[in-house]
Formats: C-alpha cells, structure tokens, sequence
C-alpha cells in the first residue's frame, strides 16, 4: 500500500463525494442539504476517471488497487445513472432511478474503505 497520498485535498473531495452519494436521501435533496452536482464533479468531473483508469491515480489520489475497485463500484451504477438521465434532470430523478441502490451501497463501502486506510496511514 502507498503511505500517503500526494493529492489530499483532492482525495478529500473524493471522500466527500462517496459520502454524499451514500448519505443523501429524499428528504435531504428536498430541504436542500448536501450537492448533488458538486459530488458528481468531485468524483467523475474532476478526475475523469469516467474517461481514464482510476489506477491512474494510485499514489496521487488513491492508495491502492482495492480503492480503485471501491470507486469502479460506484462509477459503474452511477454512469449508467448520469447518462440516462442526463446533467440537469432534478436531483430526486437520480435518487429514483433504479440503480442509484447501487450507488448508496457501493458509495458508502468505498466511504468506508477510503476512511480507514486514511486512519491506518496517520
């Protein structure tokens, strides 16, 4: 496993990104807390892993290969999300969408995942 990553801000955003997309829920999107669309830039705008490898950014971004996996979780469901509702369908439309299950439950192992190994690096 890398140590430490160069990046940490931008993992920070990454982290952020995977916690939203598993904490964020009807009533949130509702009251209007949490972003929907600064999580989807955090993760796939601003890293174009949705154009590149993710392993790309092991030592920058990312630690290991089991993170790549744990992000590659989320982005599947989540492209699939993205491209058939396209960029400005209403936040509650991606909540509805049939494979954003699988964005809540990939999004917080990869949370978690990410967490413990920036603990484990301290």
């Amino acid at each position: 496993m890398v140590e430490d990553v160069r990046y940490p801000g931008l993992r920070g955003d990454v982290t952020d990104a995977l916690k939203l997309f598993a904490e964020l829920d009807r009533e949130a999107v509702e009251q209007r807390v949490g972003d929907l669309t600064n999580a989807v830039h955090w993760l796939v705008d601003d890293t174009f892993w949705d154009m590149r490898d993710a392993s790309e950014d092991i030592g920058y971004r990312l630690r290991d290969h089991q993170e790549v996996a744990a992000i590659k979780a989320v982005l599947d469901p989540l492209l699939v999300v993205l491209d058939e509702l396209g960029p400005v369908a209403p936040d509650v439309d991606y909540l509805d969408h049939r494979r954003w299950p699988e964005v809540v439950t990939s999004a917080r192992a990869a949370h978690r995942l990410l967490v413990a190994n920036d603990e484990a690096a301290r």
